[in-house]
């Protein structure tokens, strides 16, 4: 049964894809007024509303009738147009919480626009993923001031049990970036080393075992297997595409902040390559299938390279 604490807050959300649509389902049931509009995925919008959501025409209808916007949306680009998009249209004294994913200059500039026209900004992306996000159990990392964070705190507690406030705006994105530097990276160590293993004949589910009684224990692992004991690589819901984004966006902050760094770039090279083979739609566990051999994606890539001069 929903709540009633939260009756009459107004949230607007804008992104209901696989992420947004949990989220969207966990603040209706906090007792939120959820207002809604369709994007890419019209059949989540359409379950929202069977909860109880409200759908506008468009975002600007959605940003005119919210207290607070929040936003979950694929990279820094779109985040950056939508809300040069709504301004216009939010109310003075309004929230915009950002729980994509993207890079802390963007977040800085955003925030300097929101705060001249009387708008509170936060940014918070998120850990986890889809399943996460529809238990609520998601955990996001914060940037903004303190007035701003206290404001968006009751609404990031329906979709999530960790709130980390890093500092002022800028520092929440930095540390999700540190975050998925380390999460993709291990993803690259673990795809390569079980790709290696299968090309030499090494057991999988021993491999395993040892490395899971040892310091090569890792959550990625546990993600990926058992279930790709059996050639189902559908542990791990996290887009191939998505992983090189978040990398590219380390690799730049990197240099901002004391030099580029050798290793993300080496690891963001290999996810380069992947999409450049047309994998940026699988998830990151797919990597695993025999098909999808990084050394074979790698090569392939360096080839197109040097075929076009």
């Amino acid at each position: 049964m929903p709540s009633t604490q939260n009756s009459g807050q107004i949230v607007g959300l804008l992104g209901t894809g696989f992420m947004g649509l949990g989220m969207g389902a966990r603040l209706l049931k906090a007792g939120f007024t959820l207002h809604v509009t369709a994007h890419r995925r019209r059949e989540n919008v359409e379950a929202l509303c069977a909860l109880g959501a409200v759908e506008a025409v468009d975002s600007e209808t959605v940003a005119a009738e919210a207290d607070t916007l929040l936003l979950c949306l694929p990279d820094a680009e779109t985040v950056e147009g939508t809300v040069e998009t709504v301004l216009p249209r939010l109310k003075k004294g309004a929230l915009i919480i950002d729980c994509s994913t993207t890079a802390p200059a963007v977040s800085r500039r955003i925030a300097e626009k929101l705060d001249a026209a009387g708008i509170f900004f936060v940014e918070a992306p998120l850990t986890g993923g889809a399943q996460q996000a529809a238990d609520g159990v998601c955990g996001t990392l914060v940037g903004g001031s303190d007035e701003a964070v206290s404001l968006a705190c009751p609404i990031l507690e329906s979709f999530c049990v960790s709130i980390e406030h890093f500092g002022d705006i800028g520092a929440g994105q930095a540390a999700k970036l540190l975050n998925n530097y380390m999460v993709i990276g291990i993803i690259s160590l673990v795809t390569e080393t079980f790709d290696k293993a299968r090309a030499a004949g090494v057991d999988w589910e021993k491999l395993f075992e040892v490395a899971r009684r040892g310091s090569g224990d890792n959550g990625v692992m546990h993600r990926f297997f058992p279930k790709a004991f059996s050639d189902d690589y559908s542990g791990y819901l996290f887009a191939v595409a998505a992983a090189r984004k978040d990398l590219s966006y380390f690799t730049d902050w990197a240099k901002e902040v004391g030099g580029a760094s050798p290793l993300a770039e080496e690891v963001l090279r290999s996810f380069e390559a992947h999409v450049a083979e047309g994998r940026g739609g699988l998830k990151v566990s797919e990597l695993l299938a025999p098909e999808n051999s990084i050394a074979r994606a790698l090569t392939q890539n360096d080839d197109r390279r040097s075929d076009n001069g």
